[in-house]
């Protein structure tokens, strides 16, 4: 299992590694871990206190049930394949075009 208790992570590039190759994730809630935004509580386990040492152990437990162990594995794998590299490089481009237009129409005004 891989376990992620950041108070600040921006990217998404541990959680989705992890998650990518078969292993159920731990990792914490927005808005300390920014993937946690696309994540479904079914995928990985989000942790809403990452400071809280109980909550992450309560987490840990949960996982060492082979069976649950084994969901979060199969769904979270399946969240990172939908997270590829060309449908990032989409979305980042549509958004910065989104921005760009509406900055363009704030301007000419």
């Amino acid at each position: 299992m891989f376990v992620l208790p950041t108070l600040s992570d921006a990217g998404p590039m541990s959680p989705m590694e992890a998650m990518g190759h078969g292993c159920p994730a731990i990792f914490s809630c927005v808005p300390y871990a920014g993937i946690a935004e696309v994540v479904k509580s079914d995928e990985a386990i989000l942790l809403q206190n990452p400071k809280n040492a109980g909550e992450i152990a309560r987490a840990i437990e949960h996982l060492l049930d082979p069976a649950i162990r084994k969901a979060y594995a199969i769904k979270g794998e399946a969240l990172a394949r939908q997270l590829s590299w060309d449908q990032t490089a989409e979305t980042v481009s549509g958004a910065l075009e989104k921005s760009y237009q509406q900055r363009m129409g704030r301007l000419k005004r």
